[in-house]
């Protein structure tokens, strides 16, 4: 009877200890399927920008790096019809553009989102810097193209 309680005990702590390391090894997948995606989908993108930001600190600071390092940068969500007109009039405009698809990123996205908020003011996507500099939304990028004004920030 003892030796039977013992091995109960000893494989529930086995258990637990394995459900430790199925946790741990999870946790693990999804942060590097986060990155294997973003590289799929961007493979010019350098692989430290391919990290995930896992505190406001660090997606304010890849927020800058992204915008430093690409001429054209639209934070978007793939669901956005907004963020499908930008995304088809840069296409149009035969402007390289990088797009980072907010809603596809898991948790990070909703970190990158509020790191916008706090450096523009503008909680909505697409949210569209060119040349580093905050451009906006959907209409702000439209009324540029309509004032003959946005090519030229795209040469």
């Amino acid at each position: 009877m003892v030796s039977q309680e013992l091995s109960c005990k000893t494989r529930l702590e086995h258990v637990a200890h394995l459900y430790a390391h199925i946790r741990k090894a999870v946790i693990f997948h999804s942060s590097i399927s986060q990155r294997v995606v973003q590289l799929l989908k961007h493979p010019s993108l350098p692989l430290e920008m391919a990290s995930v930001a896992k505190t406001p600190e660090e997606a304010t600071a890849k927020i800058e790096d992204l915008i430093k390092s690409n001429k054209v940068v639209v934070f978007s969500k793939s669901y956005c019809p907004y963020c499908d007109k930008v995304k088809d009039l840069f296409k149009k405009l035969s402007a390289q553009f990088y797009g980072l698809e907010l809603d596809e990123i898991g948790q990070e996205g909703s970190l990158l989102q509020a790191a916008l908020k706090t450096r523009t003011g503008q909680s909505t996507v697409p949210n569209v810097f060119i040349n580093g500099n905050h451009i906006g939304g959907c209409d702000d990028t439209f009324r540029l193209h309509r004032n003959s004004k946005l090519v030229p920030l795209l040469k």
